[in-house]
């Protein structure tokens, strides 16, 4: 089953979902080789939250930018599903 990796990355750190704030692009990525592998990054200060995704393997953008809901309800509705 694919499973949600709800996480913010920034510089190597993952910090709580929560901490997106509503003024905040968010994008969802996946890697090339493995879709069922997939995250959502929002912007912050050591870069876009593309940029973010693809440092950390994610480079396939599916979504974005956008709020995180936003996101995250892409990402329910098309990454979830087993």
């Amino acid at each position: 089953m694919k499973r949600l990796k709800t996480a913010i990355l920034a510089a190597g750190l993952t910090l709580a979902a929560g901490a997106c704030a509503a003024e905040q692009q968010c994008w969802v990525g996946a890697k090339y080789d493995d879709h069922s592998q997939w995250n959502i990054a929002c912007s912050q200060t050591y870069g876009s939250g593309s940029q973010i995704l693809s440092t950390k393997g994610y480079a396939n953008i599916l979504f974005g930018p956008a709020t995180w809901d936003q996101c995250k309800a892409w990402a329910d509705k098309n990454m979830a599903q087993g």
